[in-house]
């Protein structure tokens, strides 16, 4: 595990020390699933539904079905000639554009998204901004995952599109509940093409889940990592019946990138012996 930026068959995940949970990590296998509400990028899983002309079909069936249930005396052929009328009547040119101001299309998306749970991970385990992000600064940490456990058999590998378009999803698809619709949790601006980023996709809600144990094979500590926190998730790794692999990440002297090093190389003045 010495060539870690390079192995294709790790995943990783960057915490903070000041997270919720992270004992819990090292003691009960657990990672934490977020609901897509709650992610940092606004544009995230949050994308616009778009109209397309072939839709026009798919809203008629749906008028078609409401006037039925409504108006049951009337015959199939009444109930096309009043539904034509009433639309009429009412401004509108086409189905589509009665369903546009009585539904909230944006709607569904959230009700989707409040049924999923969402773990990123990265492909990159040496990301200065990474760690800045999401390791407090380089004071946290960053786990070191088996991409190859059963674990991440469904994991997903996100897209950033180079025309930074949304993906194709259209009003039908999102009434229809289609599979497309969850789309919008693999698809990102490519302006986090950097992050490299693959997602684990529960549709159990957010929450806690567990991981086996032997999927997490190691920690890469931070460059500006206290020595107290590494005693600290030493002493919680001790526990483990699976051992883990404990790395350092250190800055290049004549280049802005990180080095990352096992870690039994570094600590001898931690007083630690792994």
């Amino acid at each position: 595990m010495n060539c870690l930026a390079d192995n294709k068959n790790l995943l990783y995940r960057y915490r903070s020390t000041k997270d919720m949970g992270i004992e819990r990590i090292f003691t009960h296998n657990e990672l934490y699933f977020s609901s897509p509400l709650q992610f940092n990028d606004p544009f995230d899983c949050q994308i616009h539904i778009h109209f397309k002309e072939e839709d026009e079909t798919f809203f008629k069936n749906k008028a078609i079905d409401i006037y039925k249930k409504n108006f049951c005396d009337l015959t199939e052929e009444q109930i096309d000639k009043k539904l034509d009328e009433d639309i009429k009547k009412q401004g509108y040119k086409k189905y589509s554009d009665f369903f546009k101001k009585e539904i909230n299309f944006n709607d569904y998306v959230y009700r989707h998204n409040l049924c999923f749970g969402i773990c990123t991970f990265s492909a990159v385990c040496n990301d200065i901004l990474m760690y800045s992000h999401y390791s407090d600064g380089h004071k946290g940490f960053c786990l070191v995952f088996n991409k190859e456990n059963e674990f991440f058999k469904d994991v997903k590998k996100i897209i950033y599109p180079r025309d930074d378009s949304y993906p194709d999803i259209s009003s039908s698809d999102a009434m229809n509940g289609d599979t497309k619709l969850d789309n919008i949790f693999i698809y990102k601006s490519n302006r986090w093409d950097y992050e490299k980023e693959f997602r684990i996709i529960k549709n159990t809600g957010s929450g806690i889940y567990n991981f086996p144990e032997e999927s997490l094979l190691g920690v890469i500590f931070g460059c500006k990592m206290k020595d107290e926190d590494k005693l600290t998730i030493m002493q919680w790794a001790k526990k483990r019946e699976t051992p883990l692999h404990l790395f350092q990440a250190g800055k290049q002297e004549k280049e802005y990138r990180l080095d990352i090093n096992p870690l039994d190389m570094k600590i001898s003045n931690l007083g630690v012996s792994v």
